[in-house]
């Protein structure tokens, strides 16, 4: 129960980042019909902020497959870096696409979005 508990906590930390500042959260999760999933989708005028959560240290491509899918299939919008919320300290870029990022370098990124 440990990845969906982080996965709710991460969740939770963006809605009150939101909410204090005095925002309705743009936020969205999405599944395809062919089970294409993305934890988290931050939309901020027309762009895209894809997010995966996951609860480790030890980060590989495989965990930025479904982002690049994602950005494979919906080549019509605006997509940003997608960013890999993990328990890693340091900011790591995993693909050409994607970065991972502690929970607080995460939410001091939206502070700027948002």
């Amino acid at each position: 129960m440990a990845g969906p508990l982080f996965e709710n906590f991460v969740i939770q930390e963006i809605v009150k980042l939101y909410y204090n500042k005095g925002k309705r959260p743009n936020i969205y999760y999405m599944r395809t019909h062919n089970q294409l999933e993305i934890d988290l989708i931050v939309e901020r005028n027309f762009e895209i902020y894809p997010i995966e959560i996951k609860l480790s240290k030890t980060l590989n491509t495989a965990m930025a497959k479904p982002m690049e899918r994602f950005r494979k299939l919906f080549t019509g919008l605006k997509i940003n870096t997608g960013v890999i919320v993990s328990l890693a300290e340091e900011k790591i870029p995993i693909t050409k696409n994607v970065t991972s990022l502690s929970v607080e370098s995460l939410l001091e990124m939206l502070k700027n979005i948002i």
